[in-house]
């Protein structure tokens, strides 16, 4: 394995790429020297994205490594220049990691008799500098990647898996593999085995909660007949962030993994990095999930490192135990100045352990990304929540019922009123531990959803947890998506502002408001479309951290219902006619040349999806019932509109025209005269004016 120091040589060899090829191909290459002797079977190596339909999409191998450095040697020895590493978002060409991999240290007696000195050894999964790969998958056709999408057991599971891994489908895909430092058929220059072997499992969600987190749950076994003293396990990751697909002014790709900085959080402990400068570039991070069971002398190392502002020796295995895993010490951020960007990776590591031969150590990492660094941490935390509760997505409270059903709709003048009811309030998640530490009198914990224990059939049983209704959000949103259609089509998600929260006045959360079951909504335009969704939100969730003996409570968000759960919409009506004369024609005159789409003010819906058969005119302040007729001047009857609001609940007071004849063509410029006849009323004649 080489250092990070550059010699001639690499220089020389830098100069050479740039003059021959691309100037902005990446400079890393995959330079693997491992090579298979002619009288071994070779690996089977593997590599697929995890994530493929998930916001997060990662490259991994069935041999530890992960991101570019995942492209399998049989596949060629460069990965293309469009495959990424890890991508968020999913789609956006967003890169994010060249190379990464477990690291495991440790101290071995290395001599035939066992009786020498403890030697430092470390097997690395991906170093960074020289792709060197020291883990290894058998040379088996079932040694691959299990992929399971579904919960039909693949074939051959239970006699390659046995009694390791039980089958049992976790997330929306799952990724299982194992792989060794020893006995792998493969020369590996300078490499002492430490005899471990390595299942690997991870996870990916498509859902909004989960889908920016992919954990990595490894076991790692000392298959060898010696004891590994003073073991560190670690994950380094190359990071290379920045957008794949943007170009410098003279058209070439910015060289964008030269771009980021480093850096570490302590809680969740985290390391990450990062790129300010590219566009749309998104962080990525590596959490410590699940150490094992912490003792009081754990040591934890956080090391950022490039090639040329914070060069670590790491020559050698001893150089690499004693700079980068068993440092103890967190190393200060890199900093995010445009002047001290790099081209930056990092470790973060924990130990010392003691692993016995055939004894195994169980720990869980996590690959994440976020829309920023404060998401990013946020997304640590639900990385820890999601692993606490077995790998299952944590309780989320339902929204108050649809509107069509108990969500309800009040129209008056230029106001809408919301009512809903109170369904949502007793929703109880027996994990939350804020819940639980209420008195078993509140209203938090009587009365629990069930009362006798599943397990040993005791009728005199209270659950954990607790109910953890909070509070309520009223959304709204003014995208003219038709509110009447009846496909179920409803406004992107992003198109909703929060207009107002109110929440539970007994507790020590949010802004005790006390709750309520209506909001109205006034100062509206009437024509205008409205949608309008009540969300339910709970108590925030707490786990412990554990440090040197030292404990620490980590607070996890509220989760709330979805915004579109129960989202409903309506056009605020004009109001009917209550004499003659009241109807109006909008626009008046209308230009063909004039945009009358939402984003100028009119009815046409979007301009993004505007068509020709989107121009209308609008009848407005009709009477309840009618007849509309329209006629050229000469007398002749264009169109003929029928207005019925006599049994429904909200009176409209406008009708549409889409100004075609009966015939279904369009009419030509020109000045038209309406009639607007209705039993109450004597015949209205109005005119207007198209204008093409």
């Amino acid at each position: 394995m080489k250092t990070f120091r550059f010699s001639f040589n690499s220089v020389l060899l830098l100069i050479i790429f740039w003059n021959g090829g691309n100037a902005n191909t990446d400079p890393k290459r995959n330079t693997q020297k491992n090579s298979t002797p002619p009288f071994a079977v070779a690996p089977n190596y593997k590599h697929a994205y995890q994530g493929s339909t998930a916001p997060l999409r990662m490259m991994l191998s069935n041999y530890s490594s992960i991101g570019r450095a995942a492209w399998t040697p049989n596949s060629g020895s460069v990965s293309p220049a469009e495959t990424l590493g890890m991508e968020y978002p999913n789609g956006s060409g967003i890169e994010h990691i060249y190379g990464g991999g477990l690291w495991i240290g440790g101290m071995i007696d290395t001599t035939v008799a066992g009786t020498g000195q403890l030697t430092k050894v470390v097997t690395t999964g991906y170093e960074g500098n020289g792709a060197d790969r020291e883990f290894f998958p058998g040379s088996g056709p079932d040694d691959k990647l299990w992929i399971v999408r579904d919960s039909a057991k693949p074939v051959g599971w239970d006699s390659y898996w046995g009694s390791a891994i039980p089958f049992k489908k976790i997330s929306d895909e799952d990724f299982y593999c194992r792989y060794r430092d020893f006995n792998t058929g493969v020369n590996i220059a300078n490499h002492t085995p430490l005899n471990v072997e390595v299942i690997q499992k991870s996870f990916s969600w498509t859902n909004d909660y989960a889908g920016a987190l992919i954990p990595i749950d490894l076991t790692i076994i000392n298959q060898g007949n010696r004891t590994i003293n003073n073991a560190y396990i670690g994950y380094f990751i190359d990071t290379d962030i920045g957008n794949h697909l943007q170009t410098t002014g003279r058209g070439f790709l910015r060289d964008y993994w030269s771009e980021n900085f480093s850096g570490y959080v302590s809680t969740p402990r985290m390391a990450y990095a990062h790129n300010p400068i590219s566009r749309g570039a998104t962080p990525i991070g590596c959490v410590l999930v699940s150490p094992p069971d912490i003792p009081d002398s754990m040591r934890y190392t956080y090391q950022w490192l490039d090639f040329t502002t914070n060069n670590i020796q790491d020559n050698n295995d001893a150089q690499r135990y004693d700079n980068l895993m068993a440092r103890g010490t967190v190393a200060s951020n890199q900093s995010p100045q445009v002047t001290s960007l790099s081209d930056t990776r990092f470790i973060i590591s924990f130990g010392p352990f003691n692993i016995a031969p055939l004894e195994s150590l169980k720990i869980v990492v996590a690959l994440i990304s976020g829309a920023d660094l404060e998401e990013l941490k946020e997304n640590a935390t639900r990385a820890v929540e999601i692993h606490r509760l077995g790998y299952k997505m944590p309780f989320r409270p339902t929204s108050p019922k649809p509107v069509s059903e108990e969500i309800t709709f009040e129209v008056s003048q230029q106001s809408i009123r919301l009512k809903w009811d109170n369904s949502s309030e007793n929703g109880w998640d027996d994990s939350n531990k804020i819940a639980e530490s209420f008195p078993p009198n509140h209203w938090r914990r009587i009365n629990p959803p069930i009362t006798i224990d599943p397990v040993t059939g005791d009728t005199d049983y209270h659950p954990r947890g607790g109910r953890v209704f909070e509070g309520y959000r009223i959304y709204r949103s003014s995208d003219p998506t038709n509110p009447y259609n009846t496909s179920g089509l409803k406004p992107p998600l992003e198109s909703f502002a929060l207009l107002k929260q109110v929440d539970v006045d007994d507790d020590n959360f949010e802004f005790n408001t006390g709750i309520q079951y209506e909001y109205t909504d006034s100062n509206l335009v009437r024509g205008n479309t409205y949608w309008y969704a009540v969300t339910t939100f709970s108590l925030p969730n707490e786990f412990t951290q554990i440090t040197s003996g030292e404990t620490t409570q980590v607070r996890t968000k509220p989760l709330e219902s979805y915004v579109l759960q129960n989202a409903g919409g309506i056009v605020l009506p004009f109001s009917v006619a209550k004499k003659k004369n009241e109807v109006l024609v909008v626009p008046n005159p209308y230009r063909v040349d004039n945009d009358y789409t939402f984003e100028n003010g009119g009815w046409e819906g979007l301009t993004s999806k505007w068509q020709e058969n989107q121009r209308l005119i609008r009848f407005i302040h009709v009477p309840e019932k009618c007849v509309i007729k329209i006629y050229t001047l000469a007398g002749d009857l264009v169109d003929e509109l029928h207005h019925d609001q006599a049994d429904e609940t909200i009176k409209r007071g406008e009708v549409d025209w889409h100004l075609l004849s009966k015939s279904n063509r369009a009419i030509a410029s020109g000045i038209y005269i309406f009639t607007v006849e209705a039993d109450d009323f004597e015949t209205q004649i109005g005119k207007f004016v198209i204008i093409r």
